[in-house]
């Protein structure tokens, strides 16, 4: 059985958020905790990590659209790079890519916080 797990690095007001495991209707109440424990208002940029994110279902993208309403609310910049592929290609066959941020590797996704939030 494939667990899933949640960490956090904060670095001034960018959060790093690192997933892994399978974000599916088992997984998702406990994603869900652990994204509303950030506090959104004083965080101009989240990146979220999901190299080792290895399978997302449709309540996993709950929990992913979730957080980017927050995000979209706040003003809060949302990033998320290293998707394996067939988690990008769900993603993109319910045409995510155009409303979620996706960057390959995390040096690009940095690129786009010094971008998009100067220091």
């Amino acid at each position: 059985m494939k667990t899933f797990d949640i960490s956090y690095t904060a670095l001034d007001d960018v959060l790093f958020i690192s997933i892994e495991g399978e974000l599916d209707a088992r997984t998702c109440v406990k994603a869900h905790y652990g994204f509303q424990r950030i506090d959104i208002s004083k965080t101009r940029a989240i990146v979220i990590d999901c190299n080792d994110l290895s399978y997302v279902s449709s309540a996993g993208i709950g929990v992913l659209l979730s957080i980017y309403h927050a995000c979209l609310q706040n003003g809060t910049l949302l990033i998320l790079h290293g998707l394996q592929p067939k988690v990008r290609n769900v993603l993109e066959i319910l045409g995510l890519e155009k409303v979620l941020l996706l960057k390959e590797t995390f040096e690009e996704a940095l690129e786009v916080v010094k971008e998009k939030i100067p220091a």
